[in-house]
């Protein structure tokens, strides 16, 4: 499996990137729907870059560590906020097959939503759905700074975790200082 990696710094640009596509496309949200996990950081930096203050999260989950498993998104975390007659933007990592935003978009609109409009970082190329804004289009395995012992874990079938770090070149995209403590917590 090819891995695209992404450290913290490489986010945050990425989600500056974002958020400057939006902001030139003239489009203002009153809020920012965060798709929780994995959108939820993404969603914080392009409301603050933006300057929305309205923050709600939504959580949604279609599969776990593997592309394609599951069935439709089940809502995990509701949305607590009215947003009748709102304009808002729906932003995750990434769009894999597209069902999140899908059912997001459906379930904006059932909250009175006036306008939804979508955001992720990356796009899968074979998405049903493309969002209204992204930076990119992969189809690696994109490997967030946010899941690393995560996906780590998940590889680990036979090997140790120090030879599948050093297998993603982690310490090239974190430093030596986390690798090593990383190595440690995994053992």
């Amino acid at each position: 499996m090819e891995f695209l990696v992404l450290n913290w710094q490489r986010l945050v640009d990425l989600s500056l990137d974002l958020s400057l596509m939006i902001k030139e496309s003239g489009y203002r949200p009153d809020s920012v729907i965060a798709i929780l996990r994995g959108g939820y950081i993404v969603g914080k930096l392009i409301s603050d870059f933006l300057g929305v203050d309205d923050l709600v999260v939504l959580g949604l989950v279609s599969y776990g560590t593997r592309i394609g498993e599951g069935e439709e998104p089940v809502v995990t975390y509701p949305i607590i906020r009215d947003l009748r007659g709102r304009s808002v933007l729906v932003v995750d990592d990434v769009t894999d097959t597209g069902k999140t935003l899908a059912v997001a978009r459906d379930i904006l609109r059932f909250y009175g939503a006036r306008e939804v409009r979508t955001a992720t970082l990356y796009v899968k190329p074979w998405s049903k759905i493309k969002p209204d804004y992204y930076v990119g289009t992969t189809d690696k395995w994109i490997l967030f700074p946010w899941e690393v012992g995560e996906v780590i874990r998940s590889q680990v079938q036979g090997s140790s975790p120090e030879s599948v770090i050093r297998s993603l070149r982690l310490s090239e995209y974190f430093g030596e200082d986390f690798v090593n403590k990383l190595t440690k917590l995994l053992r």
